[in-house]
């Protein structure tokens, strides 16, 4: 037996702008989410002391308060930051007889943080100068006495090096605020655009149902009609054209239907829950047993088949599709025998369908679950090829796996995995 086909990529995701980054980080915080810098609350108290000791514009206010701080802002938040370290540090040499550069470091990485590197250098140059005015005691000061400039010169490289690294992570993170925030940008356009697709999709699923059926429906009753009509009056050739219209439109028919059920079980989610194969298979029985009389096939099922986690409706379409395959595609003059089972392995519960059937060649056995995929051969009924697309479909829709072992001429074994309870 030969297989027959009876019958994009998603386009990438456009990628995203550079971020510019200063080499050396001294340059401020790129564009983007600002509102990650700084709370809304402490945003808020900045603008309004500064507007109340009239230090900035009122559009440089509202500017801090929406997360965007003006030049005037940063610098002169650096100031402050200089000159808050600059008291508590008077204070410890005044109290505790103490003192230490650590605070104006802090002020740095604050500013840093907030402005961008240059406020940050700003507030070491202040310290510096703070030194030389307000320190003139050499154990205190970082400019003053022998080893003055010694210190001066390490702080002030160490506290640009911190600055620098500062400045660094602080615009590495706003890269990466800027880039999930254009993420869920696209991300959106995305869902917005998927929703329209499928709203396209239900569009033509309607068109399929209602309005390509009509004339395949007109196509049906008119050729009956003809044949019994006329038929007598016909010659062999014409009873045969008026016979292969009405049978070619019954297909069409079948297949418009099958591609219904293959679009609506792919749009469809599945309720996962406990379910007994062994009832759903006994329903399964019954609404095949015209058939399963007229070809004489014997039924045999292992009881009891394990429980496993699935969606009833699908695990009957599962089913019933297998028990029709059985069917269909058995050998001349052999009645067809199919048995079902089930087995466990480890979390999965496996169900088997076994027929005595015409086999399929080990060269298709990877083709025969796609969609217009059949077999083709003398002795095979008409069919669709969508069936086992079904199969496959509708099992992965439930998390499981779906997959067939057969011998030429002698049967195949049908098989699908579905997680335990």
């Amino acid at each position: 037996m030969e297989l027959q086909h009876c019958a994009e990529t998603e386009p990438p995701l456009n990628p995203s702008k550079n971020v510019k980054v200063n080499r050396w980080g001294l340059h401020g915080q790129p564009a983007g989410d600002r509102n990650s810098q700084i709370s809304k609350g402490a945003r808020w108290i900045v603008g309004r002391w500064l507007k109340s000791k009239r230090l900035v514009r009122h559009s440089d206010v509202e500017a801090i308060e929406r997360g965007k701080p003006s030049w005037v802002a940063r610098y002169g938040l650096a100031l402050m930051a200089a000159g808050t370290a600059l008291c508590a540090d008077l204070l410890l040499k005044s109290f505790l007889n103490y003192t230490s550069a650590g605070l104006f470091l802090l002020a740095a990485i604050a500013s840093t943080w907030y402005g961008g590197g240059w406020p940050g250098v700003m507030v070491v140059v202040a310290a510096a100068l703070c030194n030389l005015a307000f320190y003139h005691d050499p154990h205190f000061s970082l400019a003053i006495g022998i080893a003055g400039w010694e210190r001066l010169a390490s702080f002030s490289l160490v506290s640009l090096l911190i600055i620098w690294l500062t400045a660094c992570m602080k615009q590495a993170k706003d890269a990466l605020v800027k880039l999930n925030s254009e993420l869920e940008q696209r991300v959106a356009a995305r869902t917005a655009a998927l929703e329209e697709s499928n709203k396209h999709l239900e569009s033509f699923s309607y068109t399929l149902a209602h309005d390509l059926r009509a004339p395949l429906r007109a196509m049906q009753g008119f050729s009956h009609f003809l044949l019994d009509s006329n038929g007598s009056r016909m010659d062999q050739a014409g009873r045969d054209y008026a016979e292969r219209i009405r049978s070619s439109s019954e297909r069409m028919g079948q297949l418009i239907m099958d591609l219904l059920a293959y679009m609506e079980l792919s749009r469809t989610d599945s309720r996962l829950e406990k379910i007994a194969p062994e009832h759903i298979l006994a329903k399964v029985v019954r609404s095949c047993d015209d058939e399963i009389r007229n070809f004489h096939a014997s039924i045999e099922v292992e009881s009891p088949l394990p429980p496993m986690q699935g969606d009833p409706a699908i695990v009957e379409r599962v089913l019933f599709d297998l028990l029709s395959n059985a069917l269909k595609f058995r050998r001349l003059e052999v009645p067809p025998r199919i048995r079902f089972r089930g087995e466990e392995r480890g979390r999965v519960i496996r169900l088997w369908v076994e027929d005595n059937g015409m086999g399929i060649d080990r060269q298709y056995q990877d083709r025969v679950f796609g969609v217009f995929e059949k077999l083709d051969g003398p002795q095979i009924r008409p069919g669709t090829g969508i069936g086992l697309a079904l199969v496959k479909t509708g099992v992965e829709r439930m998390g499981g796996r779906v997959g067939v072992e057969s011998t030429l001429g002698e049967g195949s074994r049908f098989w699908f995995e579905l997680p335990k309870p």
